[in-house]
């Protein structure tokens, strides 16, 4: 009895792995086929997409930059994008179906899971896109980050899209690392030389300097435009993944124009030419990005030394530009001129920013904002006017002396953004404990110069421009005179910055006379607070032609320490 139930126990016991085997192996067959189902439909969709797009005019592209087979063109217009067919659409939809059912048989699928991503984000299922991403189970490192990241920016979730891409950065090997943060594409001069000569590790350090100060707006939530930068670089893995609508010409080429100039928001086929760019078969297929667009990235210069940058290291609409970004809540967005002015609290800074947008469409529910930002690792401080004050001054003190002040200006509707960004190298302080001075305000001049600051910042000019003959009162704040009984010299010179050209030859010619500097010079005592603690001066421009001139106020003292605040002024005709 014993001897025959031994097999018999045996048998069960090997048999028992065997059917596991064999079920896992249908398992496996199962997923493997619904993930080849899955991949067929989204190819059909694709193809159906090329042969029912709208149709282009064809004819010549205009040509910007070349990039491989690539012209990109660029028009500083609003362009009316071509609607979509229903057909589409309603494509698209059935193709989503398909996958939702696909996945439900292998959820840990990243390939699936990033085409439900990115085609209920085309659909405009943003917040379906967000709930898939935050669900994704991929074992590979990063890609549920990078999902969730591109999911979140294309809801507007600039701050959570931050972090979700630093996540899904932080996951990834030290090469792919690299390879994901790189901003070569993006960068041009002797800012990418500079870029590309480091490591990785001192690319990671530079790139935070340069995506601080490429920030569109300071005031806004997160920095959209570095995750539209890895929301464009999720979406070219996508594309590199599947059928897509260039395909199939999509290549390197293809994949740094998607990265460079951002995800098409619509695409036509040429009805004239139906052979690809690479020349395979197909129609030739235009993709149209968002427009305005801008290239927000800084020179050299700023990333160097932000204290000391210009509004002229921006330039928003280079024409030729490396990389472009559409603000989503500002449609066009222009640089405006407002009077910036730094003074000290202690060890603190009060900037005051004076300022006037009125002239814009839709000033009147536009909210302005003062930032004061400090270095790439420290959030800026903001001050924000009550919404509809598109004139007046804004005040804001930070703990530390900002690097980089910006005054900014959204539209309720969206229609524009108006921003002006600048340094705050001090004027020349050799010694704390030595005389020193602030800025110069500009102010509108009375019978009287103001006494103090909460006097001056009713009167202060919301611009640097002034028009000639105008008259403008002078104001500044003077520090370091504690314990002081000599006397102190003060000295007033306005001088031209620059002249054209046809000027400068008008003036060698004796066409036209040469402006000579207005210079004043006075002392004052210590014991008068009124004439030392500050300072201010009401100074006629009635002599001066247009042009763009320096006002330079200098204090000495009798033991030899000085200080000088300069204020860069524009006289207009």
């Amino acid at each position: 009895m014993l001897s025959s139930s031994t097999p018999r126990v045996l048998v069960l016991l090997l048999a028992l792995p065997a059917a596991a085997l064999a079920q896992g192996a249908h398992a496996a067959a199962d997923s493997a086929d619904a993930l080849r189902r899955a991949r067929k439909a989204q190819e059909r969709f694709e193809s159906f997409r090329q042969m029912h797009l709208p149709q282009s005019r064809g004819g010549a592209v205009r040509c910007d930059v070349r990039i491989g087979r690539y012209c990109y063109g660029y028009e500083d217009t609003d362009v009316a994008l071509p609607a979509e067919p229903p057909r589409i659409a309603r494509a698209r939809e059935s193709l989503l179906a398909e996958l939702e059912r696909r996945a439900a048989a292998i959820p840990g699928d990243g390939w699936l899971t990033g085409q439900r991503v990115r085609y209920l984000v085309e659909g405009g299922r943003l917040a379906e896109a967000a709930a898939v991403a935050a669900a994704c189970r991929s074992a590979e490192p990063g890609w549920c980050g990078a999902l969730a990241g591109l999911a979140l920016h294309a809801g507007g979730n600039s701050a959570g899209a931050d972090s979700a891409f630093a996540a899904a950065a932080a996951q990834l090997p030290d090469d792919a690392r690299c390879a994901w943060l790189d901003l070569t594409p993006l960068l041009e001069g002797e800012l990418r030389k500079r870029y590309r000569a480091g490591d990785c590790t001192e690319r990671a350090a530079l790139a935070e300097r340069v995506w601080w100060l490429a920030r569109p707006f300071l005031a806004s939530e997160g920095n959209d435009l570095r995750t539209e930068h890895h929301a464009r670089v999720t979406t070219a893995q996508l594309y590199d993944r599947a059928r897509n609508p260039y395909n199939p010409s999509w290549g390197r080429d293809a994949r740094e124009v998607l990265v460079r100039y951002g995800s098409p928001l619509a695409w036509t086929r040429d009805r004239f030419a139906e052979t690809g760019v690479s020349g395979g078969a197909g129609p030739r297929i235009t993709g149209y990005e968002a427009s305005p667009s801008y290239y927000f990235f800084p020179d050299v210069e700023a990333v160097e030394s932000p204290a000391r940058a210009t509004a002229d290291h921006w330039t928003l609409g280079a024409p030729r530009a490396p990389a472009r970004y559409a603000v989503p809540y500002a449609r066009r967005v222009v640089e405006i001129d407002p009077q910036i002015a730094l003074f000290r609290r202690g060890d603190s800074t009060l900037a005051v920013a004076a300022y006037d947008v009125a002239s814009a469409p839709t000033a009147s529910t536009a909210t302005v904002a003062l930032a004061l930002a400090r270095d790439e690792r420290t959030p800026p401080v903001l001050v924000r006017a009550a919404p509809g004050q598109s004139r007046g001054a804004l005040t804001a003190t930070a703990p530390w002396r900002p690097s980089i002040v910006g005054v900014e200006a959204l539209a309720a509707d969206g229609a524009w953004g108006a921003r002006a960004r600048r340094g705050t190298a001090p004027a020349g302080v050799a010694d704390a404990r030595s005389i020193a001075l602030s800025d110069v305000l500009l102010v509108e001049p009375d019978s009287v110069p103001p006494a103090t600051l909460a006097e001056a910042l009713p009167r202060a000019r919301p611009t640097t421009r002034v028009r000639r003959g105008e008259t403008v009162g002078l104001f500044w704040e003077v520090y370091g005179t504690a314990g002081r009984t000599e006397d102190v010299a003060v000295a007033l010179a306005v001088r031209r910055e620059h002249a054209s050209l046809r000027r400068r030859w008008s003036e060698a010619l004796r066409l036209a006379r040469r402006p000579e500097p207005v210079r004043l010079r006075w002392t004052t005592r210590p014991d008068d607070p009124r004439q030392l603690g500050t300072g201010g001066v009401t100074l006629g421009l009635a002599e001066l032609p247009p042009g763009r001139y320096v006002m330079e106020v200098t204090l000495r003292g009798a033991a030899g320490d000085s200080a000088r605040a300069v204020r860069h002024v524009v006289i207009e005709r």
